[in-house]
């Protein structure tokens, strides 16, 4: 269970900033220039770091190795 911990962080900020981006009160046009980003950043966080990660990290572990 301790695995699958590390993408339960910022996939629940992403769900907390769900309203925050579908918010058409006043002001929303201000936070929602700020919340999209981080939005945007959070998804390509959940996205490539169980794909990207362990590859860099093979290929740096192999060339240390051999050099």
């Amino acid at each position: 269970m301790a695995a699958g911990r590390p993408e339960w962080t910022p996939a629940m900020s992403i769900f907390g900033l769900i309203p925050v981006i579908s918010a058409s009160d006043v002001g929303a046009d201000v936070i929602d220039r700020l919340s999209a980003p981080m939005f945007g950043g959070l998804v390509s966080l959940v996205l490539l770091t169980p794909g990207v990660v362990p590859v860099a990290y093979s290929l740096v572990q192999r060339r240390w190795r051999a050099g």
